[in-house]
């Protein structure tokens, strides 16, 4: 495998696949984001209508006490003309009267929600008389949660009381998650609240999620736009650094293939104070070193070829003393490196001693 091959696959294992991996992890958390945002959104629309409806049914308790009061002593064939009356004067959504646990007026719109109830303990020997009251519809109440993204439905056991949204009767609503009308898709949150009746009365949010799309995707474009960034930043310095590398090893390259030449004349350039510098500092050093012993080679084989000319000459001058004498002086200077010398000898025992070969000035 190439340099250029494992630098790409080392990139690619260090950059491209974790980026990968961040950016399968950055979307999955945006898309748990809008699923977050979407509950938030339908959950906080529905809390507001909890504290709308409770506040409408504590007032409709107050309201209960007074119309009890007013209907306390009214014989029990006049209560349905009496509620009536009251209902009218007082604009009251819904009156309903029972005395004893029956029904004995129903006085209203049905559609009515939030209802208060108050209980008049009668004498004895009488029955006790209930009024449960409502002052607020339930198209009334809808209509305070109407708004861009986002509706309302109310309905009690398979009726709909009311819905800011179009939906049919037999369209299942779920506690909390998702569901399609009409080609969009809305996020639910559903309250269950006391009504008229054993029925309980069921509040359901529904908030489009396409109103938290567009953040969601402004989100998914900066992420996406981060993470290619990265990578465009992460490859233009890996292609910078395999230049750079590249660059290097080719000097190395060129200045090994020159030594293999012979030529000791030209080194590796060296910048900074990295592993690369070392190894050129040392690759130069190898160079001269190699230069310096190649050199005392030459002059080792220059000496060899003198001494084997010097004993040619010799020969040649079949073994003359003084060219023996010159001989051994030329050895001798070549062993010592010296440059200069001269041999003193006698011709015979006892004679005096006389310069015989001499080479350069002393």
């Amino acid at each position: 495998m190439s340099f250029r091959a494992r630098l790409t696959t080392f990139f690619i294992l260090i950059v491209v696949v974790p980026m990968a991996a961040m950016g399968f992890l950055v979307f999955r958390l945006i898309s748990d984001s809008e699923q977050g945002k979407a509950d938030a959104r339908a959950n906080g629309i529905a809390s507001a209508a909890a504290g709308v409806y409770d506040q409408a049914s504590q007032t409709a308790s107050v309201d209960a006490r007074t119309v009890a009061r007013r209907l306390e002593h009214t014989p029990l064939s006049q209560i349905p003309a009496r509620t009536a009356a009251v209902a009218s004067a007082a604009g009251i959504a819904r009156i309903q009267v029972s005395v004893g646990g029956r029904p004995v007026a129903d006085v209203g719109t049905r559609d009515a929600v939030a209802p208060g109830a108050a209980v008049l303990h009668a004498p004895a020997g009488q029955p006790a008389r209930a009024v449960t009251i409502s002052e607020l519809g339930a198209g009334q109440f809808a209509g305070q949660f109407s708004g861009r993204g986002f509706g309302i439905i109310v309905r009690q056991g398979a009726r709909i009381l009311s819905s800011t949204v179009p939906v049919r009767g037999a369209h299942p609503l779920p506690r909390s998650g998702q569901i399609t009308l009409r080609g969009r898709t809305y996020q639910t949150a559903t309250l269950r609240f006391s009504g008229f009746g054993p029925a309980p009365v069921k509040v359901t949010v529904v908030s489009d999620t396409r109103a938290t799309a567009g953040s969601i995707n402004t989100d998914r474009a900066v992420a996406a736009i981060f993470i290619l960034g990265f990578l465009i930043l992460a490859f233009g310095f890996s292609l910078l650094a395999s230049h750079a590398l590249q660059s290097q090893l080719s000097g190395f390259l060129a200045a090994a293939r020159r030594l293999g030449r012979g030529d000791f004349s030209s080194s590796v350039p060296t910048y900074g104070n990295d592993d690369f510098a070392a190894l050129g500092t040392e690759f130069n050093n190898m160079s001269q070193q190699l230069a310096a012993r190649l050199e005392e080679l030459e002059r080792e084989q220059a000496r060899v070829r003198r001494s084997i000319r010097t004993i040619g000459d010799a020969f040649a001058a079949n073994l003359d003393r003084d060219a023996l004498l010159e001989l051994a002086l030329r050895t001798a200077m070549d062993a010592t490196g010296a440059d200069r010398g001269r041999v003193i000898a006698s011709t015979r025992p006892g004679a005096e001693l006389t310069e015989r070969v001499r080479r350069g000035r002393l």
